[in-house]
């Protein structure tokens, strides 16, 4: 997924999931290769879904806030 946002100095996101590092790795590459005319700077966060969450990732709590 990705878009416009606004806010920190950004002015787009995208949200990536993968199997391990080293997929998520090659993504970054990827990105700086085809994309690179088009962004000056990215900078990543990392979470491992794998580890206990405050609330998990799940779309039914976009429907209870509509």
């Amino acid at each position: 997924m990705g878009g416009a946002c606004e806010g920190i100095g950004m002015n787009s996101f995208i949200i990536s999931v993968h199997r391990n590092y080293s997929d998520h790795s090659e993504f970054m590459l990827k990105l700086r290769l085809e994309m690179g005319n088009f962004i000056d700077d990215v900078q990543t966060i990392l979470v491992d879904l794998g580890t206990e969450r405050l609330k998990p990732l799940h779309l039914k709590y976009l429907a209870e806030t509509s």
